[in-house]
């Protein structure tokens, strides 16, 4: 296997990391106090660290233990999850997606640059107090008892496993010069038969050298205590060496242990749609055999025969559709790429809006999951810039401040249907028609003949706008027509329908391969 396997398999697994860690971010705005999402949070980067510094993606591995740090003080409960929390967090996703970008193009890091990040990140951390250098730094023997809720599932599913948990707590020489490069050399050979899950002081203070001559490193490994201290004791510049056993009842947590996500076994693999392709063919190839074999059968043919021609037409079907599953994705992989879309657009536009799911279960198929996303994008822009009203204007409604954008899938037969549903201002079909006459869409006694279903229409032709200015988002006609070319494309079809001051609900309806 070449590195490039390697490489697209990892970026793969990263980009899913990415998605949910900027779902979970926006999770955590709407609800600071939940703890499982934070957890959540932490396992996705601690995964994305360590699949990172195997591939020897150093900037990655780096700002994704930034993240950890960020994520860890919100653990311990020793910040406010706030607005500046929010956005240094996206910030991080961000720079996780240009550097993936980087390696996704060319199969390495370079050029892509996290150091005024990183700068940000140990900015926010000291403002806030949370370096060793504004705290005083915990004795190592006092972490025996201080494992958050994240850290006991670990060390719970460690046991379950036969595996050990040890405090390792290494002194240095008072003589030593280098502590950050002496405890570097410590925690690379601890790396090597165990898994690390928690220091004290945190790894960016040991780093900086924000700490005396001791720290302690809380460990996951199958090594015994005498090879851990052999191997430990053949670092120079140690002076003490102190290994203990975590048992289950030495440590602290009041929150209840939430192991499912450990327990959880991965049982799902990627397939190439193109070797898909290739056995829903021999699927049909087989089924044309089936055919051939139903011509060729005598009016009293053998009971065997039937009997075998009917298990195997069994196999066939179970074949086919199995494989037709196996093509299909849910949609929620399309829907909760808009999550954040949704969120800075409204700022920017100075709005408050709420994305909701319903059917985010359902299973498309995967060319139509992955041709969805561009009409789906035009369409919530629209819905965002002209659809949702100006908090005031609500408020003169009578409506919520916060609008409100319902994405819906659900299955139809052999059709795959899509809603975007607003509870903003509705079409203004006098301005829709007045464009109409204006732009030579149509001449005004051919406009006053059609109905107001008629007429909304006009929004799917190119070029059509009834914005009066041009913006960044909306306003040059281009969106709603290509979101109609675009499903079209596929043998589907667009449907409106809009309510003045209620609404409006856009439907796709798209055909799944069989």
């Amino acid at each position: 296997m070449d590195m490039k396997t390697y490489i697209d398999a990892f970026a793969d697994e990263a980009y899913e990391h990415l998605e949910a860690l900027n779902r979970n971010i926006l999770i955590l705005e709407s609800d600071p106090q939940n703890v499982e999402v934070v957890n959540e949070m932490f396992r996705t980067t601690h995964t994305l660290k360590g699949s990172s510094s195997t591939m020897g993606f150093v900037k990655m591995a780096t700002l994704a233990h930034e993240v950890e740090g960020l994520l860890d003080v919100i653990i311990d409960k020793r910040t406010d999850v706030d607005s500046a929390l929010i956005e240094l967090l996206l910030k991080c996703v961000d720079a996780f997606d240009c550097i993936m970008g980087t390696i996704a193009g060319n199969g390495t890091e370079s050029g892509a640059e996290i150091c005024p990040l990183t700068g940000e990140v140990t900015a926010f951390m000291k403002a806030r107090g949370l370096l060793a250098e504004d705290k005083p730094v915990l004795p190592a023997k006092a972490v025996d008892k201080a494992f958050n809720e994240y850290e006991v599932n670990l060390i719970k599913s460690a046991e379950r496993s036969n595996m050990k948990v040890y405090n390792i707590r290494v002194v240095l020489d008072k003589g030593c010069l280098m502590k950050a490069a002496r405890a570097y050399v410590v925690f690379s050979a601890i790396e090597r038969i165990g898994e690390i899950i928690k220091t004290v002081p945190f790894v960016e203070d040991i780093e900086g050298e924000r700490f005396d001559f001791e720290f302690t490193v809380t460990i996951v490994t199958v090594t015994s205590q005498e090879e851990i201290t052999k191997r430990l004791s053949a670092i120079s510049e140690i002076e003490t060496i102190e290994i203990s056993e975590v048992l289950p009842g030495d440590f602290r947590n009041d929150a209840p242990a939430n192991t499912a996500e450990l327990k959880r076994e991965r049982k799902t693999v990627r397939v190439e749609v193109e070797k898909l392709d290739a056995l829903l063919t021999i699927g049909n190839d087989l089924k044309s055999v089936i055919a051939r074999f139903e011509g060729m059968r005598s009016d009293n043919g053998e009971k065997a025969y039937s009997e075998a021609l009917g298990h195997l037409e069994k196999i066939s079907e179970e074949l086919h559709d199995i494989l037709t599953k196996v093509r299909r994705v849910p949609v929620a992989k399309v829907f909760n790429r808009f999550l954040r879309m949704v969120r800075e657009t409204s700022i920017k536009l100075g709005k408050n809006i709420e994305l909701v799911f319903s059917g985010e279960d359902t299973e498309l198929d995967k060319m139509v999951a992955d041709e969805l996303g561009e009409p789906l994008l035009h369409i919530l822009r629209n819905s965002i810039d002209h659809g949702i009203e100006e908090k005031e204007v609500r408020k003169r409604e009578g409506k919520p401040e916060k609008g409100l954008i319902r994405l819906n899938a659900f299955l139809d037969g052999g059709y795959a249907v899509v809603e975007v549903e607003d509870d903003g201002s509705g079409i203004d079909v006098g301005r829709v028609k007045r464009e109409a006459v204006a732009s030579g869409k149509v001449s005004g006694p051919e406009a006053d003949k059609l109905s107001d279903n008629e007429i909304i229409e006009f929004v799917f032709e190119p070029y059509f706008s009834t914005s009066a200015e041009v913006t960044e988002i909306s306003g040059r006609g281009v969106g709603l027509d290509v979101v109609k070319a675009s499903v079209e494309r596929f043998g589907g079809k667009v449907d409106i329908v809009s309510t003045a001051r209620k609404g409006t609900k856009i439907t796709l309806t798209l055909p799944q391969p069989l």
